[in-house]
């Protein structure tokens, strides 16, 4: 299982590759920059910020899709998984959603 901040919860391995294929082809050259790692017991959390030009359609939780803006993003996220035996069984991944639009240019200009 894993919960996205953008597509809340995503159940079973297939649609969790799915989701992380989308990101790929939405954000061809993304990456991860940490910042910080903790390990307790079977929990891991990492904090950093995720980066990437957004070179393909965006899905919306609307349904709506945002064609590519050719924008860069360099936003801060944290991951939080849970290990049993060796396989992650839950991962959390949370990520500044309004940072995210802000620097793609969706955000409403409000001045």
């Amino acid at each position: 299982m894993a919960v996205t901040a953008d597509q809340g919860e995503i159940e079973g391995r297939g649609a969790i590759v799915e989701y992380f294929r989308q990101l790929s082809t939405v954000f061809p050259d993304n990456g991860y920059e940490s910042v910080q790692k903790h390990e307790s017991g079977n929990v891991a959390i990492d904090e950093g910020y995720f980066t990437g030009t957004h070179s393909g359609p965006l899905p919306m939780p609307s349904g709506e899709t945002v064609p590519p803006t050719g924008k860069q993003v360099r936003v801060r996220a944290c991951d939080l998984a849970t290990v049993e035996g060796g396989v992650i069984t839950a991962d959390r991944l949370y990520f500044d959603q309004l940072e995210f639009f802000g620097q793609l240019g969706l955000l409403p200009d409000v001045s």
